[in-house]
């Protein structure tokens, strides 16, 4: 397989998640760059996150693109650290997990020029920032859960988590920090796959 994208369903406040839309387009799209891929949708639960994901790197992918909605960004957001930081909210199933008396941890995603990667998507008109924060939600815990798992299985494999914009057009959008177009977006995926899924 190339690579596995991954999106979420709803979550409270957010109905209709536009990162699900985008895999379903991803799925549906005659693009050759998502050729050989597979397309997952995760429910936006702490618990449920890793059993998944393990089904999803059990594919064995080259590359692992995780994409998260948020409402603040500004840009595409491609985050470069997660870590295990304290959850602020409840999930879908109104799960908070325990909170850790432990340091927070930090795991910095390998094997991807960030820098680079934003260069080209910018130079496609496609407005994209690297950041070093996760936030501290499920999108964080699944990235922070997909780095934890490749790094004790194959830490070769490429794992990037693209926190998106609402998608222009939308009611989320009227809401939203920013909205890009679906076909934006899409355009997004196939030069990062294309990138870090050789």
């Amino acid at each position: 397989m190339r690579a596995a994208f991954t999106g979420f369903g709803p979550f409270p406040g957010v109905a209709d998640n536009p990162t699900s839309t985008l895999i379903e387009a991803l799925c549906a799209s005659d693009d050759p760059a998502f050729a050989a891929c597979s397309f997952d949708v995760l429910d936006v639960e702490y618990e449920a996150v890793g059993p998944v994901l393990d089904r999803v790197l059990a594919k064995g992918p080259r590359a692992l693109v995780m994409t998260g909605f948020s409402r603040n960004a500004a840009t595409l957001q491609l985050e470069s650290v997660a870590s295990d930081a304290r959850a602020l909210s409840a999930d879908a199933a109104g799960f908070v997990p325990a909170v850790s008396s432990a340091a927070t941890t930090r795991l910095v995603c390998p094997h991807v020029d960030f820098a680079g990667l934003a260069a080209a998507l910018n130079d496609c008109g496609i407005p994209t920032e690297v950041s070093r924060d996760a936030g501290q939600y499920v999108c964080n815990h699944a990235f922070y859960t997909a780095l934890t798992r490749l790094a004790g299985a194959d830490p070769a494999i490429p794992a990037l988590f693209v926190h998106i914009p609402a998608i222009a057009g939308t009611e989320l959008a009227q809401n939203s920090a920013a909205a890009l177009p679906l076909g934006d977006l899409i355009r997004a995926m196939a030069a990062i796959a294309q990138a870090i899924a050789l």
